[in-house]
């Protein structure tokens, strides 16, 4: 198994990553966690700006930073194709 994988989406079993994670911590979500898309729907944005949004928050903040940065390989991305791949590995 992929070591960035924690666990599956709870609405749609995408994979979360240790990004997504991350995210979902700087987003409030401690007892359930989603994968962006699904995030992104709670939210009621789409998944570029609810990342870009994400992202910049992420970034400013320490603690949720260093966990940012513990994903470097974009290999490791458990799912390119349903994410914000381009934008979370530039």
């Amino acid at each position: 198994m992929n070591s960035s994988i924690l666990f599956p989406c709870p609405k749609c079993s995408t994979p979360v990553c240790q990004r997504a994670f991350t995210m979902n911590l700087a987003f409030g979500n401690d007892e359930e966690q989603y994968c962006l898309q699904c995030l992104s729907k709670i939210y009621d944005q789409n998944l570029d700006d609810f990342f870009e949004t994400g992202l910049h928050y992420v970034m400013s903040r320490d603690c949720f930073k260093e966990a940012w940065n513990k994903l470097k390989d974009k290999s490791e991305c458990p799912c390119p194709d349903k994410c914000a791949f381009n934008r979370c590995f530039q």
